[in-house]
């Protein structure tokens, strides 16, 4: 087998070709018989035929180099030469040499591409073979590769078996070396091979370069290619945006091996990417580019999603989104807020409604919570990608402020001052305000606090008339942070009020003959001479009568008779000291109760008695309105034998003397009785001073006489003798005669004819009544002749009679002579009565007019006639009507049921007296009650009472039903309040706000008589303020023990969610510093400790509108019992140490005793010893300072080191905070011989500075009694000389550091917690032992308890069981 051709040197990344020719010297039959078989070489026969001495071929196969021989053959067919090459694919030139001599075939004639002349072209084609058709064959020719390692050997290069071979960067340096292996029947038979010279980088290039990725905005497109050339050194990447009119332009990438992800600015233009082949000595290949599709929009995509800003309440937040997918459009935002059942493991967030652009404002809402903002990217062609999500931290309050601040209400006194102010920054807390009163003390400006600390309201008083109101208001935030304070006032000085009258009583006992006074309380400025005016009331609505006041005490009246059955009334017209004038206010007294009735100066008229003449009784009645007395005459024997003349009832104590009496004296007897029927004792007068005498008068017996004849004009004057009778009650009565009637023409004693009596007869009857009240026969005288006519004529109309009424004639004289032809009797000249009759219906609140003709017996004309009126008894007993001497008579509800009877007794201007007439009505009816003046007084705002006021007309009130309605202002309808039945007051509540109030008044009399309702209506019922009358805290404020507060019931409307401020001060002047906002309770602080601490709620009605703020009583602020204890079990040992941690959450300890504290670090928890960072002494300097943020951290600020230092810990809960600090401060406070001799005693405070205590606690921990001297030494040096005060100071030193005002503070409560809750626990150590004294200079040794420490140098407390120690204490 023949040897593969030789190659040039070679270079790495250039193809190297095996250039094989492979003669076949087998035999012939051989050849024929076992073809080699391979993909790469093809067996080719060159065959010449002839005899011949030598054959050979020469060609390109072996680059026209040797000759290559052709084997004789001879068969059948003769004589040839023949040779079997194996040679790759491709176009071969050959000729052969026949005997030394050129043959060149006509056939495939050309000329050599290699300068040979002209030769034949035989080009051989590949044979298209299975995979695996080397394995099936026999005779196989196989290629592989192999390059030389450093042991002189060649090794395999995998997979290379193919006549080409590309050196890469591996093979540089190295040979190559390619064989042809031969095998028959699958043994090897030969090979044949070549090996190269070393190979050397090739020149730098780049094999391959593609983009891989989409051509999609925001796909990536990744750079590939293939370097071949040596070391790649900084190969040269450029990127171009190819535009679509052709043109490059650069694109700036940072790091552009990284490939390029298109833009929504590459949409419609394609991405070059050339690439610039450098070898890592500079040397530089040909730039190879690659040009990508055109890229197209992506589907709209956010990249990145940020909020940008301040999240801080009003501060603008903005969305920046990294938008993909094309040009963006209309993309969609969102808005969330964080719910408040929101946590970090199920976040819950409420869409915000109209949020929906890229820039939000937080709001009050937002503030303590996180946002979310929802961005779906949205192409301009409207296609929508997924929804994004970005999640805020949390959204801080802005800083407290008040935007607006100002006094709202009129400056006046008793207005209602509030306070207008807009606040901003965060939630509202409980704000400091303070309102102040501007005066001048000894001409220096002053301001004088007033009002309530922390109200929202103030009213003037009459301190502030004059002066200008201010308000202080600092604004403070729910979390208790403060802002700027900020003043504001009135603007104008306080006016006075308008004079009014608060309130008015009348006190004393309306009695008569009893003092009653009024009590009012004025208001307006300073009062002047106010005005006071008593009257009288009267059973006549709205008619009172004023009553004559002293005009030296007008604040007192003494009630007399006239005022019995009655009320007083008082009106008191306030009068300020310039003269202005306040509306009135009045009260009224109760109905003034009469005495029992009496009389005194009962007499007989002192005057010469005489038969026939009047004689009258005299006394002063006491004791009520005076009724009709009884009356009794006594006739008094010159034997002194007394007899009872008459005894009667009525309105005069008159007797007229008879004959009987001559001779004899009279006694007056009466027996009062009071308007209401009460009667009293009988009261005689003395026996009249002398006797009666006879009368000078001879009575003729009795007769009247008429003229005869009468004439129209002339007066008729009856001639009346033989009886003595009383002119002024006696009654005449003229009547004209026609046919069987009469017709009453004149009632007076004479009477002048008229022209309607021509023609006619006239009689007159005459009704004659003694003066004792008798009444004697009628006598009747008729004008014998008719009445003749005269130049002039009056008409004279009888009226006819009531309905209601009865005339009546009180007697008759049948000694008169009246019939046909007889004599007439002798005329009468006293006045008389007719024609008594009474007009108006006899019903109650009715008018009764008494109608009567008086007729003048002499021609006298009426003089005082009497005009009386009765009330008749069912059992005949009349009661005279007192004070009622006109013809009017009103009917009121004591007169129902009873008649009324009118009496009238003529009486002639000369002092004549008549006979007397009357008339009785029918029983006076009930009229149909009435209700008058109906109305309601008080305000109608919920909380005030109304009462109904009005005036029952229809006789006696009985049983009369009110009832009060709810009324729905829209629909009119009407729902009893049935609570309230039958009630005359009201009180409104909540439930009436909105509604109408109705009062319905059924008047109903004691016989069960109703009348018509009458109703009054209230305008709608306005709320109240809201209020909460007073607050209280529930316990005793004590350190890291929570506190509520607790209030009274709430009124003023609906009631909403009010606001609650915790204050705390040093006094209870103030100021006031808060601590805690929006909260109904509060755990106080270490910080807290010997402050006063006060609640404070704002009352808030559901619309939002704010009452009057209300404060708690002060409380101070202790340290609990249990607290106490531990406390002094740490202290007594004289050191003590805690654990906590940092923010990182590394362990740390801080150990105390006497004197410094020391601040250690363990690496990790497991650490034995802790490595000392800090080792500070006591001094004013130091400051343990509580998060206000966070209730388990606290920080120490210490110098050290020439700086001042601080470090922050955190615990596991605010209480263990609060423990640390306690014991921190007390041990800071007692190494401090400022504060500690200030508050315990000095020799206790010196031997706790200088370790003693500490020593001998430790020396002696095994001693049983130890702990009772060391509490006994803390009892003496707590006890002995307790000079600070437990309440609050007044100041707290100015002077001192924060640190240790605090510190001093901590070591007061601590000893007051001791007095008041623990040292009663060791009372009985004093028993024991005698107690120990300080006033010595020797120190005093003090045992330690057992247990009280371990056995390392300082005792240490893990802090995180203090809270548990506590609970079981």
């Amino acid at each position: 087998m023949g040897s593969a051709t030789g190659t040039r040197n070679l270079n790495e990344g250039e193809p190297v070709e095996l250039h094989v020719c492979l003669q076949d010297k087998r035999s012939l039959q051989e050849r024929k018989h076992d073809i080699f078989h391979s993909k790469y070489l093809f067996p080719v026969a060159f065959k010449v035929s002839g005899d011949a001495t030598q054959v050979y071929v020469v060609g390109s196969m072996n680059k026209w180099g040797e000759a290559i021989p052709l084997e004789r053959c001879e068969d059948s067919d003769g004589i040839y030469f023949q040779t079997t090459l194996y040679l790759p694919p491709g176009e071969y030139e050959y000729r052969y040499i026949v005997d030394g001599v050129e043959k060149i075939s006509e056939h495939m004639k050309t000329a050599s591409r290699f300068g040979q002349g002209v030769c034949n072209l035989y080009k051989v084609h590949p044979t298209a073979l299975p995979e695996d058709e080397d394995d099936n064959h026999d005779a196989i020719l196989h290629v592989r590769w192999l390059k030389n390692n450093q042991y002189n050997s060649f090794d395999l290069i995998n997979d290379e078996n193919t006549l080409e071979y590309v050196p890469s960067y591996a093979d540089i340096g190295h040979c190559l070396r390619c064989e042809v292996l031969a095998y028959l029947n699958g043994q090897f038979a030969s090979i044949v091979f070549d090996i190269s010279a070393p190979i050397e980088p090739g020149l730098p290039k780049i094999e391959h370069l593609d983009l891989g990725g989409s051509c999609i905005e925001g796909d990536p497109l990744n750079l590939i290619y293939e370097y071949c050339g040596g070391t790649e050194g900084n190969s040269e990447i450029k990127w171009f945006r190819v535009l679509p009119t052709g043109e490059d332009i650069p694109i700036e990438l940072e790091h552009p091996d990284g490939g390029y992800t298109p833009s929504s600015t590459d949409i419609g233009c394609r991405v070059k990417v050339e690439v610039v082949p450098i070898r890592d000595d500079w040397v530089a290949g040909k730039p190879l580019t690659k040009l990508s599709k055109t890229i197209t929009a992506g589907v709209p995509t956010c990249k990145k999603l940020d909020v940008v800003g301040v999240f801080i309440q009003n501060e603008p937040l903005t969305v920046e989104a990294d938008y993909a997918g094309g040009l963006e459009g209309t993309s969609r935002f969102q808005w969330y807020r964080e719910a408040p059942d929101s946590s970090e493991l199920h976040p819950v967030f409420v869409a915000i409604d109209g949020e929906t652009s890229p820039t939000y404002v937080p709001t009050l809402a937002d503030v303590r919570r996180r946002l979310s903002v929802d961005y779906t990217p949205v192409s301009d062609s409207g296609y929508v990608g997924e929804t994004n999500r970005f999640i805020t931290e949390e959204i801080r309050p802005a800083p407290p402020q008040l935007r607006r601040l100002g006094i709202v209400g009129k400056p006046e006194e008793a207005h209602v001052l509030s306070v207008e102010a807009t606040y901003f920054g965060g939630y509202e807390g409980n704000h400091l305000v303070q309102w102040l009163r501007r005066e001048d003390k000894d001409g220096i400006p002053a301001r004088v606090k007033v009002g309530k600390l922390n109200s929202m309201t103030y009213t003037p008083n009459k301190r502030d008339i004059g002066h200008i109101i201010e308000i202080a208001f600092t604004p403070v935030r729910d979390d208790g942070k403060k802002g700027e304070p900020k003043m504001a006032d009135t603007g104008a000085v306080i006016a006075p009020g308008i004079p009014s009258v608060i309130s008015i009583q009348i006190h004393g006992d309306a009695m008569e003959g009893k003092m009653i006074n009024v009590r009012a309380e004025y208001f307006g400025g300073t009062e002047g001479t106010s005005t006071i005016e008593w009257f009288r009331t009267t059973d006549m609505p709205n008619q009172v009568i004023p009553i004559e006041s002293d005009p030296h005490d007008p604040k007192h009246h003494t009630c007399c008779a006239e005022d019995c059955y009655n009320r007083i009334k008082v009106v008191y017209t306030p009068v300020r000291n310039d003269g202005l004038v306040g509306a009135p206010r009045f009260a009224f007294s109760d109905i003034i109760a009469p005495n029992a009735p009496k009389v005194t100066h009962v007499h007989v008229e002192e005057k010469q008695l005489r038969e026939g003449e009047r004689v009258t009784g005299n006394f002063l009645y006491s004791g009520g309105h005076e009724g009709i007395h009884r009356h009794k005459w006594i006739r008094v024997y010159p034997t002194n034998k007394e007899e009872v003349i008459t005894t009667y009832v009525g309105e005069v104590a008159e007797f007229v003397p008879t004959m009987d009496d001559v001779g004899c004296r009279l006694v007056y007897g009466i027996k009062p009785v009071r308007a209401d029927g009460v009667e009293g004792d009988w009261v005689y007068s003395p026996p009249s001073s002398t006797a009666v005498i006879a009368s000078r008068r001879r009575v003729a017996p009795a007769s009247i006489r008429l003229p005869d004849t009468g004439i129209v004009g002339e007066v008729l004057t009856p001639q009346i003798t033989g009886i003595t009778y009383d002119e002024s009650r006696s009654g005449f009565e003229w009547a004209r005669l026609v046919g069987d009637r009469d017709v009453v023409v004149g009632w007076e004693q004479s009477y002048t004819p008229k022209e309607e009596d021509v023609g006619h007869y006239l009689r007159l009857t005459f009704h004659p009544i003694g003066y004792d009240g008798k009444v004697g026969q009628k006598m009747e005288q008729v004008v014998t002749t008719p009445i003749q006519a005269s130049a002039t004529t009056t008409l004279h109309k009888s009226p006819s009679g009531s309905p209601a009424s009865l005339r009546i004639s009180e007697g008759s004289n049948d000694a008169a002579s009246n019939g046909q032809g007889g004599s007439p009797s002798k005329v009468d000249n006293r006045p008389r009565a007719t024609n008594c009759y009474l007009e108006g219906e006899a019903r109650q609140n009715f008018t009764l007019t008494a109608r009567v003709h008086y007729v003048a017996g002499s021609g006298q004309p009426e003089g005082k006639s009497a005009w009386r009126w009765y009330i008749l008894e069912e059992n005949g007993m009349e009661t005279l009507v007192p004070d009622c001497w006109s013809n009017k008579f009103n009917l009121t509800s004591v007169h129902v049921g009873r008649r009324i009877k009118f009496q009238y007794t003529p009486v002639s201007v000369d002092g004549v007296t008549g006979d007397s007439i009357c008339v009785i009505s029918h029983p006076v009816a009930a009229a149909a009650p009435e209700i008058h003046n109906l109305h309601l007084i008080g305000e109608a705002v919920e909380h005030h009472i109304l009462r109904a006021e009005c005036t029952f007309y229809g006789g006696q009130e009985g049983h009369s039903q009110f009832r009060w309605y709810r009324v729905e202002p829209m629909t009119g309808q009407r729902m009893e309040v049935e609570s309230r039945r039958n009630m005359l007051d009201y009180k409104l509540t909540a439930d009436d706000v909105g509604f109408i109030i109705e009062f319905e008044y059924f008047p109903i009399t004691v016989d069960g008589l109703q009348g018509e309702p009458a109703r009054y209506k209230t305008p709608q019922i306005q709320c109240g303020p809201p209020t909460i009358k007073e607050i209280s805290l529930a316990a005793d404020p004590f350190c890291m023990k929570e506190v509520r507060v607790t209030t009274s019931k709430y009124t003023g409307g609906a009631e909403g969610p009010h606001i609650f401020l915790w204050e705390k001060a040093v006094n209870p002047s103030g100021p006031w510093a808060i601590v805690e906002s929006n909260s109904p309770t509060y755990m106080p602080t270490a910080d807290d400790v010997t402050y006063l601490l006060r609640a404070k709620i704002t009352p808030v009605r559901a619309d939002g509108v704010k009452g009057n703020q209300v404060a708690s009583p002060a409380n101070l602020i202790e340290i609990e019992p249990t607290i106490v204890r531990q406390i002094i079990d740490l202290l007594l040992p004289g050191q003590t140490a805690f654990n906590v941690k940092d923010s990182a959450g590394t362990p740390w300890e801080i150990a105390l005793n006497n004197e410094m504290f020391k601040i250690k670090r363990r690496r990790n928890p497991q650490d034995k010893y802790a490595e000392k960072v800090a080792e500070v002494f006591w001094s004013q300097e130091v400051l343990f300072a509580l998060h206000m943020n966070n209730d388990a951290q606290f920080t120490i600020h210490y110098p050290h080191g020439g700086a001042r230092q601080a470090q922050d810990f955190v615990v596991e809960k605010r209480v263990d905070r609060d423990m640390v600090a306690l014991v921190f401060r007390v041990f800071h406070a007692l190494a401090i011989p400022e504060i500690a001799r200030e508050i315990v005693h000095p020799d206790f405070a010196t031997q706790w500075q200088m370790g003693d205590l500490k020593r001998q606690y430790q020396q002696n921990r095994k001693d049983t009694q130890v702990k009772q001297k060391a509490l006994m030494a803390m009892d003496g040096g707590f006890g002995s000389d307790p000079r600070v005060s437990y309440a609050p100071s007044n100041t707290l030193p100015s002077q001192m550091p924060v640190g240790s005002l605090e510190a001093r503070q901590a070591l007061i409560a601590l000893k007051r917690g001791y007095h008041k809750h623990y040292r009663k626990h060791l009372q009985h150590l004093h028993h024991q032992s005698s107690p120990v004294s300080y006033q010595q200079q020797q120190p005093v040794a003090v045992s330690p308890s057992d247990g009280a420490s371990n056995s390392s140098p300082t005792a240490m407390h893990n802090y995180n069981n203090i809270p548990q120690h506590r609970m079981q204490a």
